[in-house]
C-alpha cells in the first residue's frame, strides 16, 4: 500500500479492515514514518479496506478516504524462462581468487540440476562450490558432487568462478502449499537460501508469514542486512525458532520498507569496516526501550562465511555459545558508561578504517569514544568519526563507550595498552614541531629518541621510568645542543628495558 506524503508530517498510521466500517482491524500501524506498507499474509478473495492518516507532533489529521483491494489467486506457471548473469572477475592465475570474490548464487524454480550441469569446466580449476549444513563449527562443505549439490527448491550455495556465468534454460516451478506459499526445507542454525521466484519480494513479507524477526543477509564481498529477496542471489537465513520449512509467498512483489523507528532516547549506530578488498556495513549498535540486557529480539547473528574474509562482529560467547557471532548488539538503557566490545578480522599488516554512522542520533549529553584495546587508545567520535588503524593480528578487539562525561573520565583514565607502541607523529611531514605518542603495558625504564638517515641519535626525548599509560611528547626539530636541523627524513625510536625496539620514519620540511 503506498500513499502521498503530507507536508510536514512526521509519520503515519496505517489501518487494515475486512469490514468498511473498521469496527474490527487486522492490521494497524501507528509509526510510519514512510508513505509505503507491506501487509500480509492475506486471504485470497477476501475485500480488504484500508485508509491512512498523517501526524505532526501532537497533531492529529482526519482519516483518509477508503480504499479497498481484493487479493487474487495469481496465475502460477508451470515453468520459470532462467536467464541472469553473475559476475565474477576473470584472472590468468586461479590463485589471485579472493574470498571476496565468492558470492551467494540459487536457482529460481525446482530444477534440482547437478552444480556440475550449469557451471561449465571442471571444479577445482574453472570453479569452486561449498554449501553450508548449518552447524557451529566445520559447516561449509566443499563441492564433492553428492546430492547436497544440487539446485534444489530454495537453495543456495558458495560459488566462485573465473568470469561471469549466465544462467538460462528453463526449470519447472516449485509448488504452492495451500496458502499460496513455496516451502524452503530448513535445517538448525545458518541456512543458505534464495528466491524460487523469479521476481523480487520484500523480506518484511516473508517474515510475516513466518512470524519471525531475523533478517538475511546478502554478500558482495562483505555481508550486509537485505530488505529484499531478490532471483539469483542467494542470503544467509538463521533459524532462530527452529522451523522445519521457510514458506515464500508467492503473488506478493517487492517494495521499500519504512524507516527504523525509534522513540524518544533511542538511537542506534553502524559501524561500518573499510578494508582493502571490502566494505562490511553489517554491524549495528544502540539503545532501545524494547530491549534486554542481554540476548533479545533485537539482537541478530552473523553469518561467518568463507574463511580469509575480513569481517567485523560482536562476540558473545555468553548468549549462544554455539553461535557467539552477532552483527547486532541493542541495549535497554545507560546509567554511567555503556560498553559494546567487537572483534575486527582481517589480514595481517592491511591498512584499515572504521567508520561510525548515526553519532547524532545519540543524545548531546552523552559521550561516545572508541578504544582501541591494543593501543590503549581512546577516540572522541564526536570529534572524529574515522579511525585508522594498521592490522597488528588477525583478530584485533575495540571497545566502544558511551555515557556521561563525569563517568567517562573514570573510565578513560583506566585505560592501559596491551603492548607498547610507538604511533606516527603528528603531522608528517611537519614544520616546526610534531607530536609522538607512546604506549606503555608495564612499567618499564625507556628511552625514546630522534635519529637521522645514518641512524645516528640527534636528539633524545625521554629516557627514564614510565608506569603504564600513554605518553605524549614533542619534537621541535632541533638536535640536542639547540641547533635546527635541516630539512629531510628522521626516524623516532623507542627502546625499552625488555628488548622492545620501535620505530617510525618522519619527513621534516623547512
Amino acid at each position: 500500500m503506498t500513499w502521498n506524503s503530507s507536508l510536514g508530517a512526521t509519520d503515519y498510521e496505517v489501518q487494515v479492515s475486512t469490514i468498511a466500517s473498521f469496527t474490527t482491524i487486522v492490521e494497524d500501524d501507528s509509526l510510519l514514518t514512510g508513505t509505503s506498507r507491506v501487509v500480509g499474509p492475506l486471504s485470497r478473495s477476501t475485500t480488504y479496506y484500508w485508509r491512512v492518516r498523517a501526524r505532526l507532533s501532537a497533531l492529529t489529521s482526519d482519516w483518509s478516504s477508503v480504499w479497498s483491494f481484493t487479493p487474487t489467486a495469481s496465475s502460477y506457471p508451470g515453468t520459470f524462462t532462467l536467464g541472469a548473469t553473475v559476475q565474477y572477475p576473470t584472472y590468468s592465475d586461479i590463485t589471485q581468487f579472493k574470498p571476496a570474490d565468492y558470492r551467494l548464487v540459487g536457482v529460481p524454480g525446482a530444477g534440482n540440476a547437478a552444480i556440475s550441469s550449469s557451471l561449465p569446466g571442471s571444479s577445482g580449476s574453472d570453479w569452486q562450490a561449498y554449501w553450508d549444513n548449518g552447524a557451529p563449527s566445520d559447516y561449509l562443505v566443499q563441492y564433492d558432487g553428492g546430492a547436497a549439490f544440487r539446485f534444489t527448491v530454495g537453495r543456495a550455495f558458495w560459488i566462485i568462478k573465473n568470469g561471469s556465468w549466465n544462467v538460462s534454460g528453463s526449470v519447472p516451478t516449485a509448488p504452492l502449499d495451500s496458502g499460496g506459499n513455496v516451502r524452503i526445507p530448513m535445517h538448525a542454525g545458518w541456512n543458505l537460501i534464495t528466491n524460487p521466484f523469479t521476481s523480487s519480494l520484500a523480506w518484511a513479507t516473508v517474515q510475516s508469514a513466518n512470524s519471525v524477526s531475523d533478517p538475511i543477509y546478502s554478500f558482495n564481498g562483505s555481508f550486509a542486512q537485505s530488505a529484499r529477496l531478490d532471483p539469483y542471489v542467494g542470503y544467509y537465513f538463521f533459524n532462530s525458532t527452529n522451523l522445519a520449512v521457510l514458506k515464500i509467498p508467492y503473488g506478493s512483489t517487492s517494495s521499500s520498507p519504512s524507516a527504523p523507528r525509534t522513540a524518544d532516547g533511542e538511537w542506534r549506530m553502524n559501524i561500518i569496516l573499510v578494508s582493502p578488498d571490502l566494505t562490511d556495513r553489517a554491524a549495528w549498535f544502540g539503545i532501545s526501550r524494547q530491549a534486554m540486557s542481554g540476548l533479545d529480539p533485537l539482537d541478530f547473528r552473523k553469518p561467518a562465511g568463507i574463511s580469509g574474509t575480513a569481517g567485523l562482529s560482536f562476540q558473545r560467547p555468553e548468549w549462544d555459545p554455539l553461535y557467539s557471532s552477532f552483527a547486532t548488539d541493542v541495549r535497554p538503557d545507560i546509567s554511567d558508561v555503556e560498553s559494546w566490545t567487537f572483534d575486527v578480522r582481517s589480514i595481517d599488516g592491511q591498512t584499515q578504517h572504521l567508520r561510525f554512522s548515526g553519532v547524532r542520533t545519540v543524545p548531546p549529553k552523552l559521550e561516545i569514544y572508541l578504544v582501541d584495546d591494543e593501543r590503549g587508545a581512546a577516540q572522541d567520535l564526536r570529534r572524529d568519526s574515522v579511525y585508522t588503524f594498521v592490522q597488528t593480528r588477525g583478530t584485533m578487539k575495540f571497545e566502544i563507550l558511551v555515557g556521561k562525561e563525569e563517568a567517562m573520565k573514570l573510565r578513560l583514565g583506566s585505560i592501559r595498552p596491551r603492548r607498547f607502541v610507538l604511533d606516527d607523529n603528528y603531522p608528517n611531514p611537519f614544520n616546526p614541531t610534531t607530536s609522538l605518542s607512546v604506549g606503555i603495558p608495564t612499567e618499564s625504564i625507556v628511552s625514546l629518541g630522534v635519529l637521522d638517515m645514518l641512524g645516528r641519535q640527534v636528539r633524545n626525548l625521554y629516557n627514564g621510568t614510565l608506569k603504564p599509560g600513554r605518553y605524549a611528547f614533542t619534537w621541535d626539530g632541533k638536535d640536542g645542543a639547540g641547533s635546527s636541523l635541516a630539512s629531510g627524513t628522521y626516524f623516532s625510536r623507542l627502546l625499552t628495558d625488555r628488548g622492545v625496539i620501535l620505530t617510525k620514519k618522519m619527513i621534516l620540511l623547512r
